[in-house]
This record gives structure tokens, sequence and C-alpha cells, in this order.
């Protein structure tokens, strides 16, 4: 139960992301992990899903102020 507690409550990562502690233990790293990229592949589909194929997005501050180029797969 100590380490589930710890794995909820570390999930976040960063202090500044709201997390009370940082992950300690492996488990709670990967965790923390998997929810960073989930969010960002979130922020990626809604940019993408905004501009047309062969467009590029608007810059997303939260993944360093980066683009994305959406190809056109079909020509």
């Amino acid at each position: 139960v100590i380490i589930l507690r710890h794995v909820l409550l570390s999930h976040h990562g960063l202090l500044e992301y709201g997390s009370p502690v940082r992950p300690k233990i492996m488990e709670a790293e990967i965790i923390h992990m998997i929810d960073n990229l989930d969010a960002e592949m979130m922020m990626m589909t809604s940019a993408l899903a905004l501009v047309g194929e062969g467009e590029m997005t608007n810059r997303i501050f939260a993944m360093d102020n980066r683009s994305f180029y959406k190809p056109n797969f079909d020509k």
C-alpha cells in the first residue's frame, strides 16, 4: 500500500507540476513518464487536428515551443 501510494502521489514527477513528492522508485518513474508521454501526445493530437495535411502546427509552448508537421501519406 505504501508503494502504491507513492506511485499515485509522485506521478506528476516535478514539484512545480503539482506533485507533492518526486518519484523515488522505478515503478513511480515509469508511471510519471507514461503520464508525461500521454500529455504530450494529447497536445500534439490537438494541434495537428487544427491544420491540414502538408502544414505545420502553431508552436506548442509546453513542448519546447516546437511546431509539428502533418504529413500527407497519400502522395
